[in-house]
C-alpha cells in the first residue's frame, strides 16, 4: 500500500507534528524535564535516578502512567543539589535520606553546615603529608 502525499495530508501533517510538538512544550512546562534532560544536567545517571527513586531519596516530580516515564522539575533539582552537597561529604545515602526527611531540617542551616564542612575538607586534602 502506497499513499501519495497530496498538499492536503502535507498540511494534515504539518498540523499533527505542530500540534506533537506544542504538546510537547506543554507537557515539559507543566511536568519539567525529562529523566534523561535531568540526568545530563545534574551529572547523574539515569540509573541512579532511577535507584534514589526506588529508595525515596528523590522521587521524580510526575510520572506518567501509560508509558513510566519520569518527569523532574524545578524542586527536584534543588533536591538534587542538596544530595549531591551531602555525598561531596562522603555521606551514605541512608544518611542522606534521614537528614533530608527530617521534620526539623532546614535547609539554610544545612548548606552552612556543608559548606563549613566542604573546607575542612579541602583544607585536610591541601595538607602536605
Amino acid at each position: 500500500y502506497f499513499a501519495i502525499a497530496t498538499d492536503k495530508t502535507k498540511k494534515f501533517r504539518k498540523s499533527l507534528d505542530r500540534d506533537a510538538t506544542l504538546w510537547f512544550i506543554i507537557i515539559s512546562e507543566v511536568t519539567g524535564m525529562h529523566i534523561r534532560e535531568f540526568a545530563n544536567l545534574t551529572g547523574v545517571s539515569v540509573r541512579t535516578l532511577h535507584y534514589y527513586d526506588e529508595i525515596g531519596l528523590l522521587k521524580p516530580a510526575y510520572v506518567e502512567e501509560q508509558t513510566g516515564y519520569r518527569y523532574y522539575d524545578e524542586g527536584s533539582l534543588e533536591r538534587m543539589q542538596e544530595i549531591l552537597f551531602y555525598r561531596e561529604l562522603d555521606f551514605p545515602l541512608k544518611n542522606i535520606c534521614e537528614i533530608l526527611s527530617s521534620p526539623g531540617y532546614d535547609k539554610q542551616e544545612a548548606l552552612n553546615k556543608q559548606r563549613k564542612l566542604l573546607v575542612l575538607k579541602k583544607k585536610f586534602y591541601d595538607v602536605d603529608f
